[in-house]
């Protein structure tokens, strides 16, 4: 077996079930994630007020969760 080229052959271009799926979606629609401690989230993801920020930090996962 030879090894697949890895740049000959174009990428291939979206699913159009995906794209026609995409545009149905609400808006806003939020994905992904860097953190669940985020500052902009804590209307967004959490509803919570919290004493701290400590206490954000050691019990916001649970709410994103």
């Amino acid at each position: 077996m030879s090894q697949l080229p890895l740049f000959d052959d174009p990428l291939p271009g979206p699913d159009p079930r995906l794209v026609e799926l995409a545009r149905a979606m609400p808006d806003p629609v939020h994905f992904g994630t860097s953190s669940w401690t985020f500052e902009g989230w804590k209307v967004l993801v959490h509803r919570r007020r919290y004493r701290s920020e400590k206490d954000f930090v050691r019990e916001a996962l649970r709410e994103y969760a």
